[in-house]
């Protein structure tokens, strides 16, 4: 079972102003809204990276592209690379499954293609929703709806 979650440090930087929402681009939201922790563990083995500065809808939108490649070929290999830091996690297809291997910790894990998917569209939905309860104005930001609209 893939767990595949966030815990939020920070909803909102200092340097965003709430009334100026409607203005900010796809790339300030994405790096700059929800910020926190990347919580990740597989049967029970964690894999996490609770660092508090990952942003999170930068996590979200670069996951939902890796699970479209790996849908892609049955052979993909992609990788998510933290920003700020070297660690990345790689994600390598076989057939039906894939092993995840983050380099910031010394496991991996081999899980079904399909409960990947799941659990990336989860967290996506999730994190999606959190930045719009933190921000409501996000809705009608058009820097938002282009980044929700992305895999």
């Amino acid at each position: 079972m893939i767990e595949l979650d966030f815990s939020i440090k920070s909803s909102i930087p200092k340097e965003i102003d709430p009334a100026r929402v409607g203005e900010m681009t796809a790339a300030l939201i994405q790096e700059s809204v929800l910020v926190g922790d990347l919580i990740l563990s597989f049967d029970g083995i964690d894999c996490s990276a609770r660092w508090g500065w990952i942003p999170i809808l930068d996590c979200a939108v670069c996951l939902s592209a890796i699970a479209v490649e790996l849908a892609r070929s049955p052979r993909a290999i992609e990788r998510f690379e933290f920003t700020e830091n070297e660690a990345s996690i790689l994600f390598a297809r076989n057939g039906d499954a894939v092993r995840i291997a983050p380099t910031y910790v010394p496991l991996s894990a081999l899980v079904p293609l399909n409960e990947l998917e799941s659990a990336i569209r989860s967290f996506r939905e999730r994190a999606f929703a959190s930045a719009v309860t933190a921000l409501p104005g996000l809705e009608q930001c058009a820097g938002f709806l282009e980044l929700r609209g992305h895999a």
